[in-house]
């Protein structure tokens, strides 16, 4: 997703990055940033574990933390996520930064069907029967998916979340209902 911005323009060298995360993402992004010297800002739901919070500054990122809106410590609910994401749309704005936007930024995919499904069926030697994964912006599954399912139609590909995740019933996510942070939000 960096390497598509600087492409396209979107992000100048040395500039300002600003994205939504509950962990995965943000911690990637907070190398790349990094290495690259990319000041990074992050958002993300006071309702995120503190272990989270310590890992992105940790890595170097700036975090800010949106109000919980509803749930409790541990349970980041939709609403709570939305409330992160407009933080992040409002910060990224205010500093002219590049917004990644992971849910609906196509090079978050493109990213994964280049780099992460070649990887897999590299290392495996191509024998790859089934690839499972748990959906966070959906960007991995979907990607790796896609590459896996061109090399070989007979893979099959399973999202892993927990029972009544809305993701998975190809829902609007309103209230998650299982404790995983981070997961159970992407369009598959």
């Amino acid at each position: 997703m960096i390497s598509g911005a600087l492409a396209n323009g979107q992000l100048k060298p040395n500039g300002p990055i600003v994205e939504m995360t509950s962990g995965n993402t943000g911690a990637g992004l907070a190398v790349i940033a990094a290495v690259m010297g990319h000041p990074l800002t992050l958002t993300m739901s006071a309702g995120c574990s503190a272990q989270r919070a310590v890992m992105m500054r940790a890595l170097g990122a700036n975090l800010m933390l949106a109000p919980q809106v509803e749930g409790s410590p541990g349970k980041v609910s939709w609403l709570d996520v939305c409330e992160a994401l407009r933080l992040a749309e409002r910060v990224s704005g205010e500093q002219g930064a590049f917004y990644v936007d992971q849910f609906n930024n196509t090079d978050n995919t493109r990213g994964h069907v280049e780099t992460t499904g070649p990887e897999i069926w590299r290392q495996t030697g191509g024998r790859v029967d089934a690839f499972v994964a748990h959906v966070g912006s959906a960007g991995a599954y979907t990607g790796v998916s896609r590459y896996l399912k061109s090399q070989s139609p007979d893979v099959k590909c399973f999202v892993a979340e927990p029972a009544g995740a809305e993701a998975v019933k190809g829902l609007p996510i309103t209230k998650p209902v299982h404790m995983l942070q981070g997961s159970g939000f992407g369009n598959i």
